[in-house]
């Protein structure tokens, strides 16, 4: 019988995920540098914490979100009718 195909998860490098993580942790870390008493120890926390977190929310949407196709990706959720009604499809 027909067998459907196994869809990919969506693709995105890694390299654009670890450059995009690092940029926010330094983002983060920022007002840390520029205060008058700064210390490098709550800089670096700041910078693992949001970074490490970037990441785990990265991969987790990336493979916790459904691939998706033509098919897929334009069903239409609602359509208003003339009447001005609300009809779901």
């Amino acid at each position: 019988m027909f067998k459907p195909k196994k869809q990919i998860p969506f693709e995105i490098s890694d390299r654009l995920i670890w450059i995009s993580s690092i940029s926010l942790g330094i983002l983060t870390s920022i007002p840390k540098i520029v205060d008058h008493h700064f210390v490098v120890a709550e800089g670096i926390a700041d910078f693992a914490v949001t970074s490490g977190f970037a990441l785990l929310i990265w991969y987790y949407n990336i493979y916790s979100i459904p691939a998706y196709t033509k098919k897929t990706g334009s069903k239409k959720y609602c359509q208003v009718s003339c009447l001005g009604d609300w009809e779901w499809v």
